[in-house]
């Protein structure tokens, strides 16, 4: 079996970084990364990972689709859906 190829990822200068965008509910800088190129812990099964930078939460993701699906919906990170809970109907 052929080891699969990865591009390598680096927005904004920043190793392992896909995308980076502000959260407009909870206002939380949100980034996608390549974890292992991001120096985070490698795991084969879960190589994404969503980072909310504004609270150092991380989610780990199989495939990318679903890290950046992760940008919108940041109730995994306990701060921002403490802002979410909070915030009025």
């Amino acid at each position: 079996m052929m080891a699969r190829i990865v591009r390598n990822y680096r927005a904004y200068q920043c190793k392992g970084l896909v995308e980076r965008r502000r959260n407009r509910i909870t206002k939380s800088v949100i980034g996608v990364y390549h974890a292992e190129q991001a120096g985070l812990e490698a795991i084969p099964q879960d190589p994404w990972a969503t980072v909310c930078e504004t609270h150092s939460s991380v989610l780990r993701s199989a495939t990318l689709r679903l890290a950046r699906r992760s940008m919108t919906h940041t109730d995994w990170c306990n701060e921002c859906a403490e802002i979410l809970r909070k915030r009025p109907a």
